[in-house]
Parts: C-alpha cells; sequence; structure tokens
C-alpha cells in the first residue's frame, strides 16, 4: 500500500525508501520463485519435459488468468472505454490499479520459469552466472533498440519478465542450495549493493543499462 503513496521524491529518500519499501517488486519476483521451486519440488520436476506438462501449465495459468479477465472487464465498466482500449492498457501501460502489471509479468514467468529453475537445479552457481550474462545481454539489446529506434518503450519494459531474471533464479537457488550460501559473501554483496542504490537510486547517476526503474533493476539484487 505505501509503494503507491503519491510521496515526493525528497520524501521519499528521507524515510529511505530506496532501501526497503522500494525492494517491494525484487523481493516479490524472488517469492515467486520461492513458491515454484517448492511446488516444483514437490511434484519432483528433473527436467523441463516434467515442468512444461498440459496440467502444470495450465494449473498456473488458472490461478490468475480468470481474475485479471474479470478485473480488465470491470475496468472497461467502470471507465465507459472500449474493450480495444482496455486490451491497450492491459499490453502497454497495466495502469488499472496499483500492482496491476503483475499478471501479465506472471503469465510470462510461467513459460520462463522451468528455464531458469532446471538449469539451477542441476548446475548451481554456473547457472546464476549464464543466467545472469543472458538477462545482461537482453537488457543491452533492449536499451540499444530504444536508443537507435529513439522510441521510448518505459512502460512496455516494465512488463518484460526478462528483467527479473535474476530474481528468479536466485529465488530458486534459495530454495535449493541455501546451506551452499557463505556469510561472507552476503556481506559483500550487501555492501556492493548499497553502493548501488545509493549512486544509482539516491543520486540518481544515469547510465545506458538500468537508466530506468532502477529501484527494480538487476544490480539491487545485490542489495536483497
Amino acid at each position: 500500500i505505501v509503494c503507491h503513496i503519491p510521496f515526493a521524491k525528497q520524501a521519499k529518500l528521507f524515510m529511505f525508501f530506496p532501501f526497503w519499501i522500494d525492494m517491494a517488486v525484487p523481493i516479490f519476483m524472488i517469492l515467486t520463485a520461492v513458491n515454484y521451486t517448492n511446488s516444483s519440488q514437490r511434484e519432483k520436476h528433473k527436467s523441463l519435459s516434467d515442468c512444461y506438462t498440459f496440467k502444470y501449465v495450465t494449473k498456473q495459468i488458472i490461478r490468475i488468468l480468470p481474475f485479471y479477465i474479470i478485473l480488465a472487464l470491470f475496468e472497461t465498466l467502470i471507465s465507459n472505454q472500449s474493450i480495444l482500449h482496455t486490451l491497450k492498457q492491459m499490453l502497454t501501460k497495466s495502469s488499472f490499479s496499483p500492482g496491476s502489471y503483475y499478471p501479465i509479468v506472471y503469465l510470462q514467468i510461467i513459460f520462463i520459469l522451468p528455464i531458469i529453475y532446471i538449469p539451477v537445479l542441476k548446475y548451481q552457481e554456473k547457472a546464476l552466472l549464464l543466467l545472469s550474462s543472458i538477462q545482461l545481454l537482453l537488457e543491452t539489446v533492449w536499451r540499444l533498440c530504444e536508443y537507435f529506434t529513439d522510441i521510448n518503450l518505459n512502460t512496455i519494459y516494465r512488463l518484460l519478465a526478462f528483467r527479473y531474471i535474476i530474481f528468479l533464479a536466485i529465488g530458486c537457488y534459495y530454495v535449493l542450495y541455501r546451506h551452499k550460501i557463505k556469510k561472507k559473501h552476503m556481506i559483500l554483496s550487501l555492501i556492493l549493493g548499497v553502493l548501488y542504490i545509493v549512486l544509482f537510486c539516491v543520486f540518481d547517476i544515469k547510465t545506458l543499462l538500468f537508466s530506468t526503474w532502477t529501484t527494480t533493476s538487476m544490480p539491487t539484487i545485490l542489495y536483497i
């Protein structure tokens, strides 16, 4: 609830929002992967074919899609707009209400989480490195497309699941191999994460990568 109260920027900084309130989305993505991994462990998923069975995928979709359809219809009625306008809002801005971005992202996550979960299950830290590299590559390609086309795609970017790959991977890794996480590595990660938030979220330093939605961007995983 606090995330969506329109505080002024200075008020947010005064209350240290970048260090706790703004971490809501990254933490939510980690918990999404934690729940998925626990479910996959119960189902004894060992391969991609296990994860992509029609029954299992359908069960994941049914958890959220019907409710989102009801929300879309309700929004159409109260806004007195056409269904086409509502669909456009869904796919480009997800602006129905606070948190309404999540169903669009979750529907994508349903299909990409197995591609994250299975490598982490089998290859552990090597999978984290590979998945981080893939996300960096995708982030770079996206920003280059924005730069050379001179089109502002920020609202769409927010709704793309690839920007949460590392959060999902860490969620999987935590469930499977948290016993391997060392305290000294956590402390170092925390220091680097705080440094990133101070420089790029508090002082608002801009770079080509992670220049928008900075507080929910890939490097904040270091802090979490």
